[in-house]
């Protein structure tokens, strides 16, 4: 992994990335969020600290890519108007996310190897992993882990 020299200048960066990749002129990148995430116009990233590594930086880029992706080729409203259960948006936005990325590495190569990046910390986290009590996760997460396999 190379090093980003300029964390100050990468983080401002990301915005103009964002629009690029997204296809979407005016994108904002907001930081303080739990997690990754896009409402179609802005892009939501945890805290980002100037002193971190560049392992945290490279997932930056690898959320930015997989969120502006949604915004270049996700249908918001389609959700919205489906109005599905919890367990289906659960599978829908496991599809879509797998759909989004491989569409957009067909754009941009490298956007495959940042959004493996993250995908790879997810599975590392404690974030799929499935507790005792939540027996009900096994199914989403063995649909995620198959659909990542492809």
């Amino acid at each position: 992994m190379h090093s980003i020299q300029n964390k100050k200048a990468f983080l401002r960066s990301l915005p103009l990335l964002a629009s690029m990749i997204g296809k979407q002129y005016g994108v904002s990148v907001l930081f303080g969020a739990e997690g990754a995430a896009t409402d179609g116009k802005t892009i939501y990233l945890p805290n980002l600290p100037l002193d971190c590594d560049d392992t945290l930086l490279m997932l930056a880029r690898g959320y930015i890519d997989h969120e502006s992706g949604h915004l270049r080729f996700s249908d918001f409203n389609a959700l919205r108007e489906a109005d599905p259960s919890p367990f289906c948006k659960n599978l829908w936005h496991i599809v879509e996310d797998w759909w989004t990325e491989r569409k957009l590495a067909s754009i941009f190569p490298g956007c495959r190897v940042n959004c493996e990046i993250v995908a790879n910390h997810i599975f590392d986290s404690a974030y799929v992993k499935v507790q005792p009590d939540e027996e009900a996760a096994i199914i989403p997460s063995w649909f995620l882990y198959s659909l990542r396999a492809m």
